[in-house]
């Protein structure tokens, strides 16, 4: 019950964001405990355009399956080379259970302004473990259809929180859609940091069998006057693949800002 259970690195959907460099990330606590490997999935090709990466195995994890981390967490990306990469976010999962998201949103490159590094301070969230078939409701899974989870992420910035009611809508290339509101009834959702997770099929709806084909695409809108900064969208499939639908954006009644805002997955 310590260390590192999972490492998920998301690289961009812009044009040229993937890179075959050599990527280091090193995990830090506010008690100094550190770890550090070489991330490599030898079965795969590493940071394609629009991948999430995702790194399980104690080989590819390395010290950092056994660090026992306490307290919040940073994290450090580096690169060698001279193939920029931009990454989006990570997230690090610990076998105590709770996750850390930490939002990059930068190139990593050799370039004039750039740099081959970061450090970033991450978000905790007290979670299960990531999405597996074993998590999933044996309805879904027998269906092999719909959605197993959504997660939505609320940015840490100033004010960005909101109480309106969220509904979301998702929408695949051959216009299958459902819509639902996103609510946790056992929860507030959507404070400040926070990345909510709505797995249960009443949670779900109409998206719990919803069957989706091809690419997918989101649209979160909100009613009411409090504003909300969003950053992003993941959408679990039962077929057990996902879509990371970015969006870092203000949904708002103000003036130059909507209350609705609809982004294409990448899958």
């Amino acid at each position: 019950d310590q260390g590192v259970a999972d490492i998920w690195v998301k690289t961009s959907s812009r044009e040229s964001a993937d890179t075959n460099d050599k990527i280091t990330i090193k995990i830090c606590d506010s008690a100094t405990n550190c770890c550090e490997v070489d991330l490599d999935n030898p079965s795969e090709a590493d940071r394609k355009r629009s991948a999430l990466d995702k790194y399980s195995d104690p080989a590819m994890l390395g010290s950092c399956f056994n660090t026992k981390f306490e307290g919040d967490l940073s994290v450090t990306l580096s690169k060698d080379g001279t193939n920029g990469w931009y990454v989006d976010y990570a997230v690090i999962y610990l076998a105590q259970k709770n996750s850390f998201t930490c939002n990059f949103n930068i190139w990593l490159d050799n370039e004039s302004g750039s740099s081959r590094s970061k450090t970033v301070q991450c978000d905790e969230e007290l979670s299960t473990p990531p999405p597996t078939t074993t998590t999933t409701s044996i309805q879904n899974i027998f269906l092999d259809q719909g959605v197993a989870d959504i997660w939505v992420k609320t940015s840490s910035r100033e004010s960005a929180d909101t109480n309106d009611k969220i509904t979301i809508k998702i929408c695949d290339s051959a216009t299958n859609c459902c819509e639902v509101d996103l609510d946790n009834p056992s929860e507030a959702d959507r404070k400040r940091s926070a990345l909510d997770k709505y797995s249960d099929p009443a949670m779900l709806g109409s998206c719990f069998n919803t069957k989706f084909e091809g690419d997918l695409s989101v649209t979160l809108s909100k009613d009411g006057t409090n504003g909300w900064y969003v950053d992003y969208a993941v959408i679990y499939l039962a077929q057990k693949n996902s879509f990371t639908c970015n969006f870092n954006i203000w949904l708002d009644n103000e003036s130059g800002s909507s209350r609705s805002k609809t982004v294409q997955c990448d899958e």
